[in-house]
């Protein structure tokens, strides 16, 4: 299903739209009301009948009732729009991560970003502009129709200003729309350096680098200044034309108004009535003027997520026969005469490193902080290129991966645990019991539907850790890549899971980038690692 074709996605979600569109109805009609009441109690204290306060108890107490019930009938509409925008990033992330996993990593590599500011740009379509939409489908017929009722010319005003704005705004729009999308596809391409900067500030640092991209964060800092003034740019452009219309048009009504309340051709009960009715009306088309920015972002990031496939249908491919029965081999690896350096590194991070890692056994690679031991990691898994012939594996097909803090997806455990394959819920519960998680999974309030990540259940440093393991003993692969798996658990639970990977290492191959003492015992192979001879090392630092 393609998530943008809004037909479906309206059938979808056709009962919240419609309380919407209800509490928008309310709204609007508490609103005329509310003007009726005060043009009431205006004309019966100072004008026509001269009533008393108490006599005009009833018409406060209606307008009372009429400005807190359109409070409410407000906060319910943004509600549900709320919640219409919480379902449509959360469908979008769940595309994004199924893409994710159905890439090469090359080209998995570069889609995290779309998650962060891309998705999030969908999220003010639904915040902001629908209720203004459902506004400009409500509001607008139904002051129309009031103010035909009171006065047929004001009506005929409002129908000729009301294509004006709409007119000056695609107009607007069609003249900066290429611009809008150069500028916020540059502003991207520069979030996303100046973040992939900031992240490798530590291994800068580490290599005395810091100095030489001193100058290229500044240029980043100012070309991302530049950039936003120039969006904002557009943006109050296309709010000013709008504004200016709307302002006029009421201008215009309310001189028209005023000319006739002099001759007489009105009544001040009419009038009043009619002016405070014209705010009100083209109130919608402001605030999408104001809202024009958020439109323009949106559109922008639809394209973007459809151009990279990210809602085309993505099986993720079962292994074949061939591959299941190969899995049965335990994987030995051989690196000889390893060279590699980050590409802005001007020093070698591994110069001619060898080393062999024995088919079946529990492998650590240790060394101090800084020397490359996850990155080692990551070449192994194939995360980072590197020349096939420096790192050879032989044996079983299939590599499970578990960083020093594992992804948790905005899902349920159970999706967390598969990463959006499905499984029988026996060796989910394996899975949890070697991880030590199984306890923990019991006690929570819908057991493996309990959903995890943003706005889920919080999980503790350890037990993230624990589940990144859950994965690896779910996924069953014949190579286990583990970075620091134990480094923030204490010393009983520390015990307990090298139980368990004592007992799933039969048959499989195992390597561990770690400092702590209890698995460096437990290895039957070790690979120590030291600081490149040409780079003074700090161990403080």
């Amino acid at each position: 299903m393609n998530l943008f074709s809004w037909t479906s996605w309206i059938r979808q979600h056709a009962r919240i739209l419609l309380k919407a569109a209800g509490a928008e109805m309310a709204s609007v009609l508490l609103t005329v009301l509310t003007a009726w009441e005060c043009t009431n109690i205006l004309n019966g204290l100072f004008l026509s009948s001269f009533h008393s306060l108490k006599e005009t108890a009833p018409d406060f107490l209606v307008l009372f009732l009429a400005l807190v019930f359109k409070a409410l009938s407000n906060h319910y509409r943004q509600k549900k729009c709320l919640r219409l925008a919480t379902n449509l990033l959360y469908i979008c992330r769940q595309h994004l991560h199924r893409h994710i996993l159905c890439q090469p990593i090359k080209q998995a590599g570069t889609l995290p970003v779309l998650a962060i500011e891309t998705i999030d740009a969908l999220a003010p379509m639904l915040t902001r502009v629908l209720p203004e939409l459902l506004s400009l489908l409500i509001v607008l017929p139904v002051i129309l129709l009031a103010a035909a009722m009171t006065d047929g010319l004001s009506a005929l005003l409002f129908l000729a200003t009301l294509p004006i704005a709409p007119f000056l705004l695609y107009l607007t729009g069609q003249v900066t729309q290429n611009a809008s999308r150069r500028e916020w596809h540059h502003l991207e391409e520069l979030s996303a350096g100046f973040r992939i900067l900031l992240s490798g500030m530590p291994v800068l640092k580490r290599f005395r680098q810091e100095q030489a991209q001193r100058l290229q964060l500044k240029q980043f800092s100012e070309a991302f200044a530049q950039s936003s003034l120039q969006v904002l740019r557009l943006a109050f452009l296309s709010s000013f034309v709008l504004e200016l219309i709307t302002t006029l048009s009421i201008a215009i009504i309310a001189v028209s108004i005023g000319l006739r309340l002099l001759a007489g051709r009105i009544d001040f009960q009419h009038a009043f009535f009619i002016l405070l009715l014209t705010p009100e009306f083209y109130q919608p088309l402001r605030q999408i003027a104001a809202a024009f920015h958020s439109v323009m972002t949106a559109v922008t990031a639809k394209k973007r997520l459809q151009q990279e496939g990210i809602f085309q249908p993505a099986e993720l491919q079962p292994s074949s026969p061939a591959e299941v029965r190969q899995k049965a081999a335990p994987t030995s690896i051989s690196i000889r005469s390893l060279f590699w350096r980050y590409p802005s590194a001007q020093t070698d991070l591994f110069h001619g490193l060898s080393a062999e890692i024995p088919a079946g056994k529990i492998t650590v690679i240790t060394g101090p902080s800084g020397t490359g031991k996850t990155t080692l990691l990551k070449l192994i898994a194939g995360l980072f290129p590197a020349c096939s012939t420096m790192i050879c594996r032989t044996g079983g097909n299939g590599v499970s991966y578990v960083p020093q803090t594992p992804h948790l997806f905005a899902a349920s455990l159970a999706d967390n645990l598969t990463l959006f394959h499905s499984a029988p819920k026996g060796p989910l519960r394996y899975a949890l019991r070697m991880a030590l998680l199984d306890r923990w999974a019991k006690s929570l309030p819908n057991g493996m539907d309990t959903q995890l990540g943003d706005g889920g259940q919080p999980l503790s440093r350890g037990q993230r850790q624990r589940l990144g393991l859950a994965r690896a003993f779910l996924q069953d692969r014949p190579l286990l890549l583990l970075d620091e798996p134990t480094a923030g658990l204490d010393r009983e639970t520390e015990q307990q899971v090298l139980q368990s990977l004592c007992a799933f290492h039969r048959g499989r191959t195992i390597v561990i980038a770690t400092h702590r003492p209890a698995v460096i015992a437990l290895a039957d192979h070790q690979i120590h690692l030291e600081p490149p001879e040409d780079l003074p090392y700090d161990h403080h630092n």
